[in-house]
């Protein structure tokens, strides 16, 4: 038996358009994810305990979930409380919110793997938290990250 691609080709049209979307769903996700994982890896180190551990309960009931259930819950959820979304929006916000949990862990991992004298060499120099963050641990983090966040990124 042949294949016949004649039966395919006038599917081609509909095929690039959903990979287009695919694409756009993917790199605002993934955009949306970094931002966000960033933020909760920060909030995990954090020194002030709440927000500490509001970050932890994060990780924990976003990996603990499946995927399928976070859409549902953000697609038909959040209309029964008012918020009206996209199936568009609604998917970047829950691709979104799964990936910065996996990558908030990453990024964690890459900031505790910077040696602590670093830390204290930058304080007993005078700078502040903000500062050291910015201009030490994070770029010696970023080399670490890399290639997990990658890895993670690509499953997305």
């Amino acid at each position: 038996m042949m294949l016949n691609f004649s039966l395919v080709s006038e599917y081609i049209p509909f095929l690039v358009k959903a990979a287009v979307v695919t694409i756009q769903l993917s790199l605002v996700s993934i955009i949306l994810g970094l931002v966000f994982g960033l933020v909760i890896a920060l909030m995990r180190i954090s020194k002030i305990k709440i927000l500490s551990y509001i970050a932890q309960f994060y990780i924990w009931i976003i990996r603990g979930t499946p995927m399928l259930v976070q859409l549902f819950l953000v697609y038909f959820g959040l209309p029964q409380i008012g918020i009206e979304l996209s199936p568009f929006v609604s998917s970047v916000i829950a691709l979104g919110l799964n990936a910065a949990a996996y990558i908030a862990e990453i990024y964690r991992g890459g900031i505790m793997s910077v040696p602590m004298g670093q830390m204290e060499a930058a304080e007993s120099l005078g700078m502040r938290y903000p500062a050291i963050m910015k201009k030490i641990i994070l770029p010696h983090a970023l080399g670490s990250v890399f290639l997990p966040s990658e890895t993670k990124l690509s499953q997305c």
